[in-house]
């Protein structure tokens, strides 16, 4: 496969776009369940797992599980990226979260959003 110039932009096919879109709405509705699921002391294999259900249920796969940087580091073991206090639980309204979802839908076209929602209320 040829590389693109940096800075060029590749233009999409209807199809292409209607994937990509396909794939977001798909992140977006992750996003939304991990937040309603968000309470003190949940932790973040729950949320993981939950993501995870949802996005092999809508026919995606979930981009992170088992990504290697390399053929010798470990593979990475969640379907989300979050991030938490150490302990692995939300233990306050005030702890955050980093949920990532990524999900990709085949043909490929992934999608990806960062979000950081407040567990309880702020």
């Amino acid at each position: 496969m040829a590389r693109m110039p940096t800075g060029s932009v590749t233009r999409k096919s209807p199809r292409e776009i209607a994937l990509m879109r396909r794939a977001g709405r798909l992140v977006a509705e992750v996003l939304a369940l991990v937040e309603s699921e968000l309470r003190p002391g949940v932790t973040a294999a729950e949320l993981d797992a939950a993501a995870e259900r949802h996005i092999l249920a809508s026919g995606g796969t979930p981009s992170f599980k088992g990504y290697r940087l390399d053929r010798d580091s470990p593979p990475f073991p969640g379907s989300t990226a979050a991030r938490w206090s150490p302990g692995g639980r939300a233990r306050t309204p005030h702890e955050m979260s980093k949920p990532t979802p990524p999900a990709e839908i085949t043909p490929p076209s992934s999608a990806s959003k960062a979000a950081t929602p407040p567990i309880g209320k702020p």
